[in-house]
C-alpha cells in the first residue's frame, strides 16, 4: 500500500468489521484498507486521498453501511458493500490538520476542524455528499464531540480559541448553551445520564447531560500539567493521563 505517513505519524483507530480490520493507511488505492485481522494480508483496499489524524466511522443509511472518513483535504464516504469510494468533498484546513472523528447520524455526517475552520454538517444520499451549513461555533483542533439522545456535546478551542463545554442542535447548528473552561482544550465522554470533561489543565468536571442548561455536578483536579488525551471510564475506574505519560484512576463508585 502507498500510505503516507502524517507528519506527526498515524493516530487513527482501526475498526473491526465482519472479520476484517478496517484501517486508513492513505495514499493511492489505499485511502481506506481491510486486512485480514489473523494474518494482515490486504483484502480490499479504496480511495487516494491522504489521511490525516481522523479515524473511520461505519454508518447506516438504506439498508446498506458506509465509511465515512476524514482525510487531510476531504471528506470520503466508501460502500462496504461494494468496497469502493462513492463520495468525497474538499475540506481543507490550515496545515492539512483534521483530527476529530465524524459523527454520523440519519443520512447527515457532521464534521469539525480547528484552526479557525468550525464545523460542517452534509447529507449523504444517493452516493453524494451535499453541504448543509458551516459554522465557526464548533472548533474542535483534535479532539472529538459526541452524540447523545438527538444532541451533540463537545469542547470546543484550539491555538485561537479558549476551551468551551457546548451543546449543539446538529440539524440547525444552534448553540444550546455554552460554558467557558480553562485552556484552549479538553475532552469529553458520555456516562449514563452525565458528562465527565477533562480540561486542558487536568481538572475533571462531571455535569448533567441536558440540551436545557449546563448543569454542574462536581468537579476535582485529576493530574497536574497539559491533558490532550480523552479520559477513559472502565466499570467505576476514570482514568486520565498528561501528555507527559503520568495516569491516574479514580474510583468513581458511590461508597
Amino acid at each position: 500500500m502507498g500510505g503516507k505517513r502524517p507528519v506527526y505519524g498515524y493516530a487513527s483507530s482501526p475498526i473491526i468489521y465482519n472479520n476484517m480490520l478496517i484501517i486508513s493507511p492513505g495514499g493511492k488505492g489505499s485511502n481506506i484498507a481491510a486486512l485480514n485481522p489473523d494474518d494482515g494480508s490486504v483484502l480490499w483496499s479504496a480511495g487516494n486521498s491522504d489521511v490525516a489524524y481522523s479515524s473511520p466511522v461505519i454508518f447506516d443509511l438504506s439498508d446498506n453501511e458506509y465509511i465515512a472518513q476524514l482525510n487531510a483535504r476531504d471528506l470520503s464516504v466508501f460502500d462496504l458493500n461494494s468496497r469502493s469510494l462513492v463520495s468525497k468533498t474538499p475540506w481543507e484546513t490550515k496545515y492539512n490538520i483534521n483530527a476529530a472523528v465524524p459523527i454520523c447520524f440519519n443520512g447527515h455526517i457532521l464534521i469539525t476542524s480547528g484552526y479557525g475552520k468550525g464545523a460542517g454538517l452534509f447529507s449523504h444520499q444517493k452516493g453524494k455528499i451535499e453541504l448543509i451549513y458551516e459554522s465557526k461555533e464548533l472548533v474542535c483542533q483534535f479532539q472529538s464531540p459526541i452524540l447523545k439522545n438527538g444532541y451533540v456535546y463537545a469542547v470546543t478551542g484550539d491555538n485561537d480559541h479558549k476551551a468551551s463545554l457546548v451543546c449543539m442542535d446538529p440539524t440547525s447548528g444552534k448553540i444550546m448553551w455554552n460554558e467557558p473552561l480553562i485552556g484552549n482544550r479538553g475532552n469529553v465522554i458520555s456516562v449514563d445520564n452525565s458528562l465527565i470533561v477533562l480540561t486542558e489543565r487536568g481538572e475533571v468536571i462531571v455535569c448533567g447531560e441536558s440540551h436545557k442548561s449546563y448543569i454542574e455536578k462536581g468537579r476535582f483536579q485529576g493530574v497536574g500539567g497539559r491533558c490532550w488525551a480523552a479520559p477513559t471510564l472502565c466499570g467505576s475506574k476514570l482514568y486520565v493521563r498528561n501528555n507527559s505519560g503520568r495516569l491516574m484512576c479514580y474510583n468513581l463508585e458511590k461508597n
